[in-house]
Formats: C-alpha cells, structure tokens, sequence
C-alpha cells in the first residue's frame, strides 16, 4: 500500500465524535503491525482482551470465532493493516468497525449490561494488549521496553 502523502484530516459524523487519525507513517504501529514477528503475540494480547468481561460476552455472543477462528483472525489482521497503512482508506475502515460494533450489546452471564462502544468496554479493552504489545517492540526492535532495575545484567 501506499503511504498518505498528506496528513490526514479528521470528519466529525453526530454523535460518534471526530473519526480517529491512523497512526503516523514511521510511528511505533506502522513499524509494529508489519513486522511479522509481532504475530507471535497476538494470541495473549487477544485472550486479555476477551478478559474483559463486557468484551468477552460480546465476542463470545456476536462474533464467529469459535466456528471459524482463522478466518476471523485473517479479518482482523486485514482490518489493522488497512487502518494503519491505509491511507485514506483507513478513516473508512474506522468507520466501518464503528458501525459493525454499534449493534453489539446484551448482558453477560452475570446479567451486566454491555455495548460494544461505551467508553467502559473501549477503555476496558485496549489496555489489556499493552503487556504484549511492550514485548512485541522488544521481539521487534531487540531492545527491552521495561527499565532494568540497577545492578541487572543483560546475559546474551
């Protein structure tokens, strides 16, 4: 695909709010999402996501993934890809996610409420893969992401 000459420039549509700008082309995503080592973590950043509990009960209601996992994990990884270097393309593929998870609410096996994009599930749900995604950038850049403490030693 081709790099966005141009920054982007967000559109607002009602109530959603102004559509999310991609990431920036260089940035830690554009170099993290095509870097294929970083397929060996999507499993634990997937199973922390669906931790969540409003997150879970979504997936586990309205999604696809337990009769047709690979083809729901090729989706997704096509959907990041085309938001990250999609270029114009990008914005539309936000607001295709956006409308697809509208619709998605109902109540968990404790009888909590959930919406796919109430602030509480989106918040809830993107913190859990930042634990693979700092071992994706050290995986990927071959540096460590947490500080080591004084005294460490790197053995290699």
């Amino acid at each position: 695909m081709t790099r966005p000459q141009e920054p982007l420039k967000r559109r607002t549509h009602g109530s959603a709010g102004p559509d999310p700008l991609p990431p920036p082309p260089g940035g830690v995503l554009w170099t993290l999402v095509g870097d294929v080592r970083g397929l060996l973590m999507l499993p634990a950043a997937l199973t922390l996501q669906v931790a969540h509990p409003a997150v879970g009960a979504g997936v586990d209601e309205h999604s696809v993934f337990r009769t047709d996992p690979w083809g729901r994990g090729e989706r997704s990884l096509r959907s990041l890809q085309l938001w990250v270097y999609g270029g114009d393309a990008a914005a539309e593929e936000g607001r295709r996610l956006r409308r697809l998870h509208l619709g998605i609410e109902g109540t968990d096996s404790r009888g909590r409420r959930y919406r796919a994009l109430a602030p509480s599930t989106t918040r809830g749900s993107t913190p859990p893969a930042s634990p693979s995604t700092a071992t994706r950038c050290a995986i990927c850049t071959a540096r460590s992401p947490m500080p080591r403490s004084a005294g460490s030693t790197r053995s290699g």
